[in-house]
């Protein structure tokens, strides 16, 4: 009987142990977190220089970019939302909802930025791109501003693809001496003039689809630009002749639901609306 508690003793001490070492608090590695990540409202940010991105998660390569997600910033009608100047680090802004401010998103001297799934709204511009290359803006939606939903200037190379630009009534996308940029799969509808292209060389648009604008697009000094398999819906005002627009090669435009152009490669034919 002895030997009997002597051993339900040991297995008891054991069994108390284990569970001891279990409570043990484990240490967690610390997760950084951008500033006000966390929240459902965030600040408005300012990025300066490749250093303005301590905190936030990602390393700045193409694999691990930085990242700004998920945020609500109400800009309090201060100058943006989101700024981030003179970078060439790789970063993304996902996700945010921005409203009330000069721009939506400002970036100027920058390299490698992707916007993507982003709204807009109540804003002077909704995306401001100054000097920007390589980057992307996709799967936004840009509305009711009162200068236009996307300007660039002096930006090259970059690809705005995908998004909805509507209700602006000056402009929807606006190109002013950028090139080399590709315009791709949009829909621009109810916007003053939905595109607008100055001193912009060698750009593509394509596959995008306009609908309602106040006029489609619009070209001063602008050449070498190519237009094809773009969708023109209801109550569509042609682009005006004699803005440089001539110059580029037009293709593929599609005459829909009482739309106003048929064109041709190198050649523009303008046609009454249906009856």
């Amino acid at each position: 009987m002895k030997k009997f508690w002597c051993v339900s003793l040991v297995l008891l001490l054991t069994a108390l142990c284990a569970g001891a070492r279990s409570l043990t608090p484990q240490v967690v590695p610390e997760i950084l977190e951008p500033r006000g990540a966390l929240l459902a409202s965030a600040d408005p940010i300012f990025i300066n220089g490749n250093g303005g991105f301590t905190g936030y998660p990602g390393n700045g390569t193409k694999a691990d970019p930085y990242r700004i997600v998920n945020l609500t910033i109400n800009g309090n009608a201060t100058a943006w939302c989101i700024a981030v100047q003179s970078t060439d680090c790789y970063f993304i802004i996902n996700g945010c909802t921005l409203s009330n401010a000069t721009a939506g998103v400002l970036l100027i001297n920058v390299t490698f930025a992707t916007v993507n799934g982003s709204v807009i709204t109540n804003t002077a511009t909704g995306i401001d791109f100054k000097s920007v290359e390589n980057s992307t803006i996709v799967n936004s939606t840009i509305r009711h501003t009162i200068n236009g939903g996307i300007l660039t200037f002096l930006c090259h190379n970059n690809t705005i693809t995908a998004n909805t630009v509507e209700d602006n009534p000056r402009h929807g996308i606006q190109v002013e001496g950028s090139d080399e940029n590709e315009i791709s799969g949009n829909t621009l509808r109810r916007n003053g003039i939905a595109l607008v292209l100055w001193t912009s060389h060698n750009n593509t648009v394509s596959r995008n689809t306009f609908q309602c604008n106040d006029e489609a697009w619009q070209l001063q000094s602008s050449t070498g630009n190519t237009f094809h398999d773009n969708v023109l819906l209801e109550c569509e005002t042609p682009p005006i002749p004699g803005f440089g627009w001539v110059a580029c090669l037009i293709a593929g435009a599609a005459l829909v639901a009482g739309g106003f152009l048929r064109a041709r490669a190198k050649k523009a034919e303008f046609a009454a609306p249906r009856r």
